[in-house]
Parts: structure tokens; sequence; C-alpha cells
């Protein structure tokens, strides 16, 4: 698996930080997928409109739209009509922020707690593999120029 590159992975940044795509093991991007390929444009639309006042703003406005998940650490969704989109979010050594999008699901659909809790340990273990990547570790890339 080739890495994905920081500018395919960044959906905005401003000066709160930035939002971004989680990569799963296989270099997916589950949520830019949703986003781009299977969701209603209306609906995309508003999401980058969060996405937009989270990084440059350091808030959103309206606070029903963006709730941290109570008894799963570090998890927040964003809201759009039925779809939630789970975010961690992760400080950076300078203070700024990270939100890294890790998974849709629509609600009533799934049990959300059970689901905050898969978005977090995908979050930490893209965080993982991220460090790895950084590090010069990474296994599958091993060889590649």
């Amino acid at each position: 698996m080739v890495w994905p590159t920081l500018q395919e992975r960044v959906v905005d940044e401003g000066v709160f930080g930035r939002v971004e795509y989680a990569v799963r093991s296989n270099g997916r991007m589950d949520v830019k997928k949703w986003l781009l390929k299977e969701a209603d444009a209306k609906i995309a639309s508003g999401f980058d409109y969060y996405f937009s006042q989270t990084c440059h703003d350091g808030r959103i406005i309206n606070t029903n739209q963006f709730e941290k998940i109570q008894g799963v650490d570090g998890i927040y969704e964003f809201k759009k009509g039925a779809f939630r989109i789970f975010c961690y979010e992760h400080e950076n050594p300078d203070l700024t922020k990270r939100w890294i999008l890790v998974s849709v699901y629509r609600k009533g659909h799934l049990d959300q707690t059970r689901e905050a809790e898969k978005a977090r340990e995908a979050a930490l273990a893209f965080l993982e593999r991220e460090a790895g990547v950084e590090a010069g570790n990474d296994e599958e890339n091993e060889g590649e120029d």
C-alpha cells in the first residue's frame, strides 16, 4: 500500500487546526469516498461547511451539529440531517488540533456508543500507522523509493 500524501488526506486547514481523513490499513479513506461518491451533494456541502468552521473559527456556531460523544474519549460527531461522521480530536505539539474523520453512519441504524468506540480504535490505529510511516517503519513501503 502506498500511504496517501498529506494533501490527499487534508479536507481543510486553518488557524485552529485541520480536518483530515483517517486512512485504513488497506489504504482506503472511507469518509472521503462517502463524501465524494455516495453522499447527496447538499449533505456533503453541509459537512464541508462544518469542517471549514472548525478549522478557521475554532468552533461550529450551531453546537448541535458537532458534539462530543459522552463516555468515549476523544470522539466527536459532525451531524447533518440523518448522517453522522465520527471524528477523533487529536492535539498537536503546537497546540493546534487535528480532527480525524473516521467513519460515517446513519442515525438510528447503528448503536452510537458501539460505533463511537470502534471509531476511536480506528483513529488510534491510524495514528499508530501514521507515526510508523513518518518514522520510516512502514513495512509495506519498505524497498520503495
